[in-house]
């Protein structure tokens, strides 16, 4: 097990990152920093750290400075379009006061793909309803020693509902439904019915809480896994996210709430300030020709409180669909308009929208992955990465998929699988698998997964190896697993993991830690406004592994039926068709 990074607050700094001794030319350096991240840690300090996180410490060169805002739809797009009108929806629900927001836009967001791909092959009935519970925990309560859990955020320890109070992100979302976590069912693990509840948190005291959440646990690992996430992309630009609307359904969104008088008088949202999402909702339409005089700025501030009532300078909006309830005697439908204009959708650090389409269940039965945190961090290479994960296979079975991340847009990939590697072996020194590696473009940054067109066999006990090649015209980042204070710290690696090639040879990610020492730590702690009283001590950031994973089927043909879907429920399943990373619209 690897020792925990003591600081990442000296991201900002880059330059004084490049000039440590970890770094030399041509080596794999670290990509540039999400500055809204360095925000939040310095708000989570002040005890001000809003329920949403910025999802990466990183910011993909690419998307930097893009945003949600526009002034028209682009040829060939509708000037308006409502996945609600469509009947691609399921009926609005209400996370109830907690922290949970992030859990509803992406369960909604996978309800609404199904519903869109059922509803295009004449099924018209309901789609399953999908826990949010059972995301909302895991992603703050150590499903096992191999599954940790994302640090909790500082909220008071003592309050009953201190799990679900630490909001999230969609690349939370992705990490914990990738590594094999859910989704599961909304009967197998309900969502409580009251805002501070007994049923899970019963005891006043810490250890009789610690208890209570052991005992959840345990009951929410009852619940059979009901779908896999097969492929969950984000779109940055206005255009790409309206052509992803009418291709996936309801995505993933965050605004700014703080501003938003959510009734039935207020029903337009607006504000001027470039401020970071802090709650999440499901992203449903757009209209072009929604006047931009119906939204209105409420959020004055110290340094420009004139923008109080100031309206919008274009016209249109998006729609989103809440998680806060729906009341026909108060006319209040749930759904939203946010203006075109407003600065909070997306604030230039590619946060965009995001789809969450799934796959059933028994398409694989076993995951092989490092990375149980996720993507928390990028490297950043010229032109072309060599990457791989090693694994050892647990029984006989067959490699069925590949998932991995990307950070940016149209990026090309190759895939390669090695069997029967020695033990002292490097990740390319056994068997390939194809006789030429498998190829593809991720056009989006997200999480894919690639069907293989046979399966791989792999035997009980084989080391075996899934060798990935990232390109691009310029600069190619590569998502990594990384040991990050206040969020990743549980974060970990063993040796012969996961390797990075740089020049003739391998170099294993776990090695990528990067130190600042002595006077330049000092100053980033003063720049930051660190809390730190060790001067002279070292702020280190500690890389941990790719998100490279391996997906199979035991050939053991009992294995084959545990947890599947049965009937009516099932023959929905087979019907929707599987998916690979999208081509670029």
């Amino acid at each position: 097990m690897m020792r925990r990074a003591r600081r990442i607050f000296f991201l900002a700094l880059l330059s004084i990152l490049a000039t440590t001794s970890a770094l030399h030319a041509g080596e794999v350096t670290p990509a540039p920093v999400n500055p809204e991240f360095i925000e939040y840690l310095n708000d989570l300090r002040d005890g001000t750290a809003a329920n949403r996180i910025p999802p990466k410490a990183y910011l993909a060169p690419e998307a930097s400075g893009r945003s949600a805002r526009m002034t028209r739809t682009a040829e060939g797009l509708p000037a308006s379009f409502d996945i609600v009108q469509e009947g691609w929806v399921t009926p609005v629900k209400n996370q109830r006061g907690w922290g949970t927001c992030w859990d509803f836009a992406t369960m909604e967001a996978i309800e609404s793909n199904l519903k869109m791909r059922a509803m295009k092959k004449g099924d018209t009935g309901p789609v399953p309803e999908l826990s949010e519970l059972h995301l909302g925990f895991f992603a703050y309560y150590p499903e096992s020693d191999e599954k940790p859990a994302f640090d909790q955020s500082g909220y008071d320890p003592v309050k009953e509902n201190r799990i679900f109070d630490n909001g999230g992100t969609e690349s939370k979302a992705r990490a914990i439904l990738s590594r094999g976590t859910g989704p599961v069912l909304e009967d197998d693990a309900p969502y409580p019915k009251n805002l501070i509840s007994p049923q899970y948190y019963p005891a006043s005291n810490e250890a009789g809480r610690d208890s209570a959440e052991k005992e959840k646990r345990d009951e929410l690992l009852k619940a059979p896994v009901a779908f896999r996430l097969e492929e969950s992309l984000t779109f940055a630009d206005s255009d790409d996210i309206k052509q992803a609307l009418m291709e996936y359904g309801g995505l993933w969104i965050s605004f700014n709430a703080d501003h938003a008088i959510l009734s039935d008088d207020v029903t337009y949202l607006y504000t001027t300030q470039n401020t970071a999402g802090n709650h999440a909702v499901m992203l449903v339409g757009w209209d072009d020709t929604v006047s931009g005089d119906l939204f209105i700025d409420y959020q004055g501030t110290e340094d420009n409180p004139n923008v109080y009532g100031v309206s919008a300078d274009i016209d249109g909006a998006w729609k989103i669909q809440n998680s806060w309830g729906a009341s026909e005697e108060e006319d209040e439908d749930g759904y939203y308009w946010i203006s075109y204009a407003d600065e909070s959708i997306s604030t230039g650090n590619g946060e965009g929208a995001s789809s969450f389409i799934a796959m059933p269940a028994d398409s694989y039965r076993h995951t092989y992955a490092h990375d149980p945190l996720g993507a928390a961090y990028a490297l950043s290479a010229d032109q072309a990465l060599q990457t791989a994960n090693v694994f050892t296979a647990a029984r006989d079975e067959d490699i069925v998929y590949i998932g991995f991340d990307t950070a940016e847009e149209d990026t090309d990939y190759s895939i390669q699988i090695y069997k029967n590697i020695s033990a002292d072996g490097h990740p390319d020194d056994g068997t390939p698998a194809f006789s030429t590696p498998l190829t593809g473009t991720a056009d989006f940054p997200g999480y894919h997964t690639v069907k293989l067109a046979a399966p791989v066999p792999i035997d009980k006990g084989e080391r075996f190896s899934v060798v990935m090649t990232f390109t691009a015209d310029d600069e190619v980042l590569i998502p990594v697993e990384a040991i990050i204070e206040e969020k990743t710290s549980l974060a970990s690696a063993d040796r012969g993991e996961s390797f990075i090639k740089e020049g003739a040879g391998w170099t294993e990610v776990m090695d990528k830690i990067i130190t600042v020492t002595g006077d330049d730590a000092d100053e980033v702690e003063e720049d930051l406004d660190m809390l730190d009283d060790d001067d002279g001590a070292d702020i280190v950031i500690q890389c941990t592994n790719l998100t490279i994973k391996a997906f199979t089927n035991s050939r053991d043909s009992s294995d084959r039926s545990s947890g599947c879907a049965t009937g009516a429920f099932a023959l929905m399943l087979v019907a929707l068709i599987p998916l690979v990373p999208r081509k670029k619209r």
